[in-house]
């Protein structure tokens, strides 16, 4: 990174774009609420950087169709590309003859990413792109070339008894996932920023049980005051004022 600059915020968002030295860029949306990570990236190489170490990076979906459950990536294993398997292709890891010991390939655009934590992120990808994760170091996970598009990161919530959990919660499978449903079928629009705007009205409403002394006339003026004798009518409530609160975000 070279430089970086904030290219614009309002009360929900702030958007910052980093330069690099190829002369791309890339650049982030922080708006307040989303459960993404959004980063667009203009010809400029992506690189996720684990905060302690991935357990593995992998394809969402197995060959015959169905996703994986987080807690058993390990159980399945690459295969060649001659497998097609939607959104996602796994490779063959590369050999020390290929120049590539230890570096595992995924081409596509949604990824699994499970943490030594035991938390699991789906990666989703405008454009198709290749992924690279080092197995040895099992820190970071780069793009094979430079990337021009768009990568949301999303943190998948963990499974609710209503999912099919059990005890030690995650032994349904992900298919189950409220939360990973919602999250795919809104991860192809994105917010960039947004606006907050309110609106005052007043309201007066008739209260039955809210009784007032009446006024009694005292020579040539009134008064409040009650002995005890003075008959109480209906009055109505204090007035109030309502403020309405309007969110709104220009998405992408």
């Amino acid at each position: 990174v070279t430089k970086r600059h904030i290219m614009g915020f309002d009360s929900l968002s702030v958007t910052t774009r980093f330069f690099v030295d190829s002369g791309g860029y890339w650049e982030s949306y922080m708006v307040m609420g989303s459960p993404y990570i959004t980063i667009k990236y203009q010809d400029s190489t992506p690189n996720i950087q684990a905060l302690s170490t991935f357990s593995d990076v992998t394809c969402p979906f197995d060959s015959q169709g169905q996703y994986k459950d987080g807690s058993g990536f390990d159980s399945i294993r690459r295969r060649t590309a001659t497998y097609k398997w939607g959104v996602c292709t796994p490779y063959d890891p590369l050999s020390s003859n290929d120049g590539g010991e230890g570096l595992e390939i995924s081409h596509g655009v949604q990824f699994l990413l499970q943490t030594k934590e035991g938390l699991t992120w789906m990666l989703f990808a405008s454009e198709p792109i290749a992924l690279v994760f080092d197995t040895i170091h099992r820190t970071t996970v780069t793009a094979a070339e430079k990337y021009s598009g768009v990568l949301r990161l999303a943190l998948i919530p963990p499974l609710l008894p209503a999912d099919g959990a059990g005890p030690l919660n995650g032994s349904a499978p992900l298919s189950n996932s409220t939360g990973l449903r919602r999250l795919i079928y809104h991860s192809h629009v994105y917010p960039v920023s947004g606006s907050v705007s309110w609106d005052f009205r007043a309201e007066t409403t008739q209260a039955s049980n809210l009784l007032t002394p009446a006024k009694r006339v005292i020579g040539s003026g009134t008064s409040n005051s009650d002995n005890g004798n003075t008959p109480l009518t209906l009055g109505k409530r204090p007035t109030n004022r309502i403020a309405t609160l309007k969110f709104k975000f220009q998405m992408k």
